[in-house]
């Protein structure tokens, strides 16, 4: 499982339903389904799937991404054998990169425990001939 936190602009103060279609549509995911559960802040998710791997976006209540207001969940579908830990860790990295390059900062913790480093993605413009952009990855 990899979880990646996006960070919203107050201008943009979108609902959770109007950022999973936003979302979803930008990187192809399939809608499933809204789930219901107390595990998730509100008591909701968005699920959906793209390449295998099951989807999930809610809220986020994350002590030390305070503010990041989304978390976006990979994870391997139910029924599917668990693969090594960090088979996801490509995918993420990818999906955070073109996020980023979107305009949304987005960090992923590199693991579990509080205090565990934390990647975190932005779009660095630069000025030049052309307009431009390049990522640019922190690690703390």
């Amino acid at each position: 499982m990899c979880q990646l936190y996006i960070r919203e602009t107050p201008a943009e103060a979108e609902a959770l339903e109007s950022f999973a279609l936003h979302l979803f549509q930008r990187l192809n995911i399939k809608f499933l389904h809204v789930g219901d559960s107390s595990f998730y802040v509100d008591d909701k998710y968005i699920e959906g799937e793209a390449l295998g791997v099951s989807i999930k976006l809610a809220l986020a209540d994350d002590a030390d991404l305070k503010d990041y207001r989304f978390c976006l969940t990979l994870s391997v579908p139910w029924g599917v054998p668990r693969v090594q830990a960090g088979s996801l860790d490509g995918l993420a990295e990818c999906v955070a990169c073109v996020l980023a390059l979107d305009g949304l900062e987005v960090a992923r913790p590199l693991g579990f425990k509080i205090g565990d480093p934390v990647r975190y993605y932005a779009r660095d413009a630069r000025t030049g001939e052309h307009d431009s952009y390049d990522l640019k990855i922190v690690e703390r």
